[in-house]
């Protein structure tokens, strides 16, 4: 499955240059650097919501931006909440594009 599918989208990436890759699961994180061609490991971003520890992993030196984030099926360290989710979103945003963060 590895094989297949992420060969697949390395060639979808390589067409349409999305602006941005996002990939669930962190367990997957050396797939997704090698899907978008990203030869470094990004530092983690930690943060918490309501206590539990939360890890993503943005990098913007492959063939496009990727960010990495926990599943979102659920369990204590995914982002199992809308306000999990908008840390990260608010994380992701000015780490691709250079903008500074809001305060």
């Amino acid at each position: 499955m590895r094989g297949a599918r992420f060969a697949v989208m390395r060639q979808w990436i390589d067409r349409c240059r999305p602006r941005l890759v996002i990939g669930t699961g962190l367990a997957h994180l050396a797939d997704f650097l090698a899907v978008t061609g990203t030869d470094e490991m990004p530092a983690p971003h930690r943060f918490e919501v309501n206590g539990r520890p939360k890890r993503m992993h943005v990098a913007t030196s492959g063939v496009v931006p990727l960010a990495v984030v926990p599943h979102l099926s659920g369990g204590p360290h995914g982002l199992n909440s809308n306000e999990a989710v908008r840390m990260a979103a608010e994380f992701v945003r000015p780490a691709i594009t250079g903008e500074a963060v809001a305060a």
